[in-house]
């Protein structure tokens, strides 16, 4: 067993509140110094005995949330936050518990839309935070060029990115893990070092325990398609002789494409245990060699957790060690994000413009979020480099803007409906998405369809002269970004004609769906989309019975069931038509279930006192109302509801 004297060893505390550091190295009885590759900050564990009458300790008022730091043999390994203090009557003992940096990466949650970006981008941004989070100091972030689409929401920061390295190491064959750095965090390649020292019998090292588990067992794997039919069953016939089958199932993407199979297979889980004393280099992640007879452990291993003791000027270590290098595998989000979720697309009306083009433009919060104005670009007939450049325009090289970064207007818009959050008299969003389709809205209604501007007059309107700006020179400014964006001269033939109104823009958004529920769902939608305009009449079934294809009124409740009764989902005699009323005392009467309005999704049932509505996706509704039918914001409805089997 390895000794120390209490020199080599120094532990310094900081108190919240009162300034004050102070030594404690002379008092502790014992400390321990623990990690583990599932966890993204590591751990100290302390205790000392307070006499009764000894006035020193008491005069420190060690705190919660003071600063500790520790230092072996002169450097220093951690520093980080107390997170307990636990004091025992019986003995007078006091034991502390602290965690480094890492903790906040483990506990602080974030809202996230990433599409099509690599491991690398998400860290990065993850660690940097957003909306007043803990900006995280980095050090090493290891290569990650894999793209990936997904939303987190109410997700851990190390959970997010841990899950992006997941999805990366399917294609790199490579595992990875977060490792702190006093201060500094790293993602690397786990296992990729191996350390100097080595473990041996009757040397370094006192006991050992070997582990052998068939607990976690994949021997077959099913693919299926969304709709979980069969399209593939594999066996592995070797660890089929470990257990009786156990499966797992994986869905095919929408794309074809299958995550690898081979991957999906689990076999016989080897692990082992060693009690020894080696040296503070000995962290989990790291690659360590042993020799031990005794057990059969012979060769190199991977730290899966680490524990290094001092107590009693004794120094002693305990590792668990796993024969594979394995990582923390997280799947945590959504894999697909609102901007491409299956809630719709519209028809392309000829602008020529991609994604990444409008890509290499974004930033801050509009990064990535090319797809978006593709998406509005086309619903609205404008061109959507163009409003992307107003955008660049208005909020700067770096999209980072006050109404940009908080209150998600990229625009300056200020916006006149009421039902729309304001910042003065600035529209404040709930969402990118939001303040997106608003700019749209205004550039593609009221300008171009309404008004007749070309572009000219459209870049004068944001940067008017009589403001003191130099107009001409915006407007050269823009068509010099749109050719370096685009390739292309700027000619007003490039702008579109807008449309005439919301409505206008929703009927023609598309749905990617094309089976199953998706079928019903985009055809209830589109019979209420066919139909805007319709008069409202509460109560009114006999237009219906009249003339079910087109009826001449119909009230809220009568014109989303009509929907969905025309797409077969539902009885078509009129007297069983649903009431708002009637839905909320008895959903499962009509097969529904009532679902929170932010879980909602395209085709749900909207529900507020006295009204229905049918979700269209992306923050917007078909409702009947008041004097005629019409598209209208989705939160101004309570829940929603959704048919169980769709």
């Amino acid at each position: 067993m390895a000794t120390y004297k209490m020199e080599d060893i120094d532990l310094i505390v900081h108190i919240r509140g009162g300034g004050s550091f102070y030594r404690l190295t002379d008092i502790v009885t014992n400390v321990s110094w623990s990690g583990s590759i599932k966890s993204p900050y590591r751990e100290l564990n302390f205790e000392f005995i307070q006499a009764v009458n000894d006035e020193k300790v008491k005069s420190i008022g060690l705190s919660a949330n003071s600063t500790c730091c520790f230092y072996v043999g002169g450097k220093e390994i951690f520093r980080g936050n107390i997170i307990e203090v636990e004091k025992a009557s019986s003995n007078n003992g006091i034991r502390v518990t602290a965690y480094d940096i890492g903790y906040v990466l483990h506990k602080d949650e974030v809202s996230y839309n990433f599409v099509n970006k690599s491991a690398y981008e998400i860290a990065k941004t993850v660690f940097a935070g957003k909306d007043g989070q803990m900006k995280l100091l980095v050090g090493k972030i290891a290569k990650g060029d894999s793209k990936i689409t997904k939303m987190f929401i109410g997700v851990s920061r190390y959970d997010a990115i841990m899950t992006a390295y997941t999805e990366h190491s399917k294609t790199s064959k490579k595992k990875y893990m977060i490792d702190v750095d006093i201060d500094k965090f790293n993602v690397i390649e786990k296992g990729e070092v191996k350390l100097r020292i080595a473990f041996e019998q009757d040397k370094n090292m006192e006991y050992s325990s070997y582990k052998e588990s068939v607990a976690n067992v994949v021997n077959r794997v099913l693919v299926v398609d969304e709709q979980g039919n069969k399209l593939q069953v594999k066996t592995n016939k070797e660890f089929r002789k470990l257990y009786h089958t156990v499966s797992k199932v994986i869905e095919q993407k929408k794309d074809g494409k299958t995550e690898d199979i081979n991957a999906a297979f689990h076999g016989l889980d080897r692990t082992c245990e060693l009690h020894g004393y080696g040296n503070i280099t000995c962290k989990s992640g790291y690659k360590v060699q042993v020799k031990d007879s005794h057990t059969g452990l012979v060769g190199d291993f991977y730290i899966d957790k680490d524990t290094h003791t001092w107590v009693g000027g004794k120094y002693s270590i305990d590792l668990e060690l796993n024969f594979d290098n394995i990582m923390d595998e997280k799947s945590a989000g959504k894999d697909e994000s609102k901007a491409s979720s299956g809630e719709g697309k519209a028809l392309d009306w000829g602008h020529g413009i991609t994604a990444d083009m409008i890509n290499k433009l974004l930033k801050g919060p509009l990064a990535g979020k090319g797809d978006l104005f593709i998406k509005y670009g086309n619903m609205y007939k404008v061109n959507p480099m163009m409003v992307a450049l107003v955008a660049r325009m208005e909020c700067g090289a770096k999209f980072d803007s006050n109404l940009a970064v908080n209150h998600f207007n990229f625009f300056g818009i200020k916006d006149p409906d009421k039902h729309i959050k304001k910042y003065k008299s600035f529209g404040s969003y709930s969402s990118v998405e939001e303040g997106i389709r608003r700019g749209f809205h205004f550039i593609g209604i009221s300008h171009v369809n309404k008004k007749g501007r070309k572009f000219d007059q459209i870049i004068s309107t944001w940067a008017p002269k009589g403001d003191g700006n130099d107009t001409a020179g915006y407007i050269r400014q823009v068509k010099s970004w749109y050719k370096q964006h685009t390739g292309k001269d700027w000619t007003d033939s490039n702008l579109g004609t807008g449309v005439t109104s919301d409505e206008e823009a929703d009927s023609r958004l598309i749905s990617g769906s094309t089976s199953g529920g998706g079928n019903i769902i985009e055809h209830a939608i589109k019979y209420c989309m066919d139909r805007l305009g319709t008069r409202y009449s509460q109560g009114d079934r006999n237009s219906y019975k009249r003339n079910p294809i087109r009826p001449a009124a119909f009230d809220c409740s009568a014109m989303v069931y009509y929907a969905y009764a025309d797409a077969g989902k539902l009885n078509k005699r009129p007297v069983n038509a649903w009431t708002t009323s009637s839905i909320k005392s008895n959903p499962g009467a009509y097969g529904l279930i009532k679902i929170p309005l932010s879980q909602a999704r395209r085709g749900d049932i909207l529900w507020m006192s006295g009204h229905l509505g049918l979700y269209l996706g992306n923050g917007r509704a078909v409702e009947s109302t008041p004097p005629r039918s019409q598209t209208c914001p989705s939160r101004k409805f309570t829940h929603a509801y959704r048919f169980r089997d769709l």
